[in-house]
């Protein structure tokens, strides 16, 4: 019965495929991306192109993102994967191009995508425009660029306030860009400089290069979002943005790099304006309100729930949520926060109260008021819902006779139950499960004895303890480093810089924000070998290095960083026994 039920039950998802781009119609200047999306079943097997070839495009790279999740329709529950290659191109002519049918296999199958139209015009300032023209004797040339822009070229590191002034408390986003002229290929960021006053999260983070048209002091250039953070100043007067410090690596007849930092950027913090209107809380920001009532027809001891909904930007970590009080008729709860907010200020937070009446009748409900300043204009502004009652009928019999109230009375002794006999007593040692219940506590005693020396052992040598637990966790990594290298070689890169800087940071207590060059100086001081340390400087400049490098450069470095990873392993299992 089982065996006929169960494929009604759990069914296979029906592949399909699509594909789009990020702009239909981009000028000359900017990255073309061409997005294939296929979804299946999980577990089913799939390959899809390793590069994609288009006349009047240049393939630059690609990037895939994989999401799964269970989805129930008719009574049936299919697990579900979605598999995103996104291909990034440089558009080397103007005009209408297409990009034609792409084949990806699915478990044996093929599924064509459907052809895909992009209108390239040319950049308003010239700047890309015309087809690049191949130096016979300059085997770079004809990368979109014309040689006085690579000449004159200029690459900048801009730090952009999404405004000039806030007020104490209200988080600023600031915006870190990367504007070039160049045939940059990657950037690594090295270090951030904050300054005092503010305390900061990371609002969004890209994890590749995108670039786009933009235009600065007069100039066109191209541009892609490096980082944006949300600042939280808690003190008046100038604030000053972290510094960003990072390096790019550029093509001009090879290969080279430049190392870059931001210039200060200062925002004005300004303090609250007087006369805050009463249950003032903290709020800063922009918001819009809407309330919902789950019924508004209910009977006297049953519970609904009146949810207010709070959306927009503003210091949503920085404010509590009303309390409303109770009535004679109504009791109120505490609210039930429910938050969907990016960095603690953008978003949607919804507020759940919980009513149950009382009494019936028609009861209105108490007013929902929620004041801020409204930070682009500087005024308070106060939110009152709307008047709204409720409808309360009679409970159940039981629920209102005075029997039922007498028993809640704490002063009301209840008649005597007559029993005509009693069971006889029975001691608990003479009853099986107590037996079993000792001898459990008997059994577990070795293993209570091994645990009590185990830790015994780690509060007496606390440095051996800690030393034996980081390197059962470095073996851990370099097993685990074959398996993610054999996987997908983009993802060994990010995870063995992960496991040098853990096991380092937590075994000389160096702090995760340290730049390459600060980490070794540390690492000096804790006596290290200079052989090992020059090799730890080599592969983390290595992997950081390559996690941004075309596909291609990847994939056939992975294999030699692998061993150099292992060798470092060892060595520094070997120090430390040593």
């Amino acid at each position: 019965m089982y065996c006929l039920l169960l494929p009604g039950i759990f069914a296979q998802a029906k592949p399909t495929l699509s594909s789009s781009v990020n702009k239909s119609t981009i000028s000359q200047s900017e990255r073309l991306i061409f997005t294939l999306r296929l979804t299946t079943s999980i577990g089913s097997r799939y390959e899809f192109p390793a590069s994609i070839s288009v006349p009047g495009l240049q393939y630059l790279t690609h990037h895939t993102t994989q999401e799964s999740y269970r989805e129930f329709s008719g009574g049936q529950s299919t697990n579900v994967l979605t598999v995103t290659y996104s291909y990034i191109f440089l558009p080397m002519q103007t005009g209408n191009i297409t990009i034609g049918t792409q084949a990806v296999k699915v478990d044996g199958r093929t599924l064509p995508s459907p052809p895909v139209t992009v209108n390239i015009q040319p950049d308003a300032s010239g700047y890309g425009s015309g087809t690049p023209q191949r130096d016979p004797g300059d085997p770079f040339s004809g990368f979109g660029f014309s040689d006085q822009v690579l000449q004159e070229g200029e690459t900048l590191l801009i730090c952009l306030p999404e405004t000039q002034s806030v007020y104490r408390s209200e988080p600023a986003i600031v915006s870190y860009y990367l504007y070039t002229t160049e045939d940059v290929r990657s950037f690594n960021l090295n270090d951030e400089v904050d300054g005092e006053g503010y305390g900061k999260a990371v609002f969004e983070q890209p994890r590749n290069l995108i670039f786009e048209a933009a235009e600065y002091q007069g100039r066109r250039f191209r541009r892609s979002l490096l980082k944006r953070l949300a600042l939280y100043p808690h003190t008046t007067g100038t604030l000053t943005a972290p510094s960003m410090e990072g390096t790019v690596r550029m093509m001009r007849y090879g290969y080279y790099n430049r190392n870059l930092r931001s210039l200060p950027t200062t925002i004005l913090v300004k303090d609250l304006p007087p006369r805050a209107p009463a249950g003032f809380s903290g709020a800063i920001g922009e918001f819009t309100f809407s309330e919902k009532l789950s019924t508004q027809s209910i009977k006297v001891g049953e519970a609904l729930i009146w949810s207010i909904q709070i959306t927009g930007q503003g210091n949503f970590n920085q404010f509590t949520a009303p309390q409303i009080k109770s009535t004679s008729q109504l009791q109120i709860s505490s609210p039930r926060i429910s938050d969907q907010i990016n960095a603690g200020v953008k978003g949607t937070r919804i507020l759940q109260y919980t009513i149950i009446p009382k009494s019936k009748g028609e009861i209105s409900l108490p007013r929902f008021r929620f004041a801020w300043l409204n930070s682009k204009n500087g005024t308070y502004r106060v939110y009152e819902s709307k008047a709204q009652t409720l409808s309360v009928k009679a409970g159940s019999a039981a629920a209102s006779t005075s029997d039922l109230q007498k028993l809640y009375h704490k002063w009301t002794m209840q008649d005597l139950i007559p029993r005509q006999e009693y069971e006889s007593y029975v001691p608990t040692y003479s009853k099986p499960w107590y037996w079993l219940v000792l001898a459990l506590l008997f059994a577990s005693l070795p293993v209570s004895l091994v645990i009590a020396r185990r830790r015994k052992r780690q509060l007496l040598n606390p440095h051996i303890w800690l030393q034996r637990k980081l390197n059962q966790q470095l073996k851990a990594c370099l097993a685990q480093a074959k398996a993610v290298i054999a996987k997908s070689p983009a993802e060994f890169y990010p995870f063995a810089d992960a496991c040098i800087m853990d096991y380092l940071q937590q075994k000389h207590g160096i702090p995760a924000h340290l730049a390459l060059d600060d980490l070794l100086i540390r690492l000096e001081d804790e006596e290290m070998s200079p052989d090992l340390l020059q090799k730890i400087r080599s592969f983390l400049s290595a992997i950081r290095t390559a996690r941004f490098a075309p596909v291609e450069y990847r994939d056939s470095s992975a294999e030699a960083l692998l061993a150099d990873f292992n060798h470092i392993v060892s060595q520094l299992l070997d120090e430390e026994i040593k």
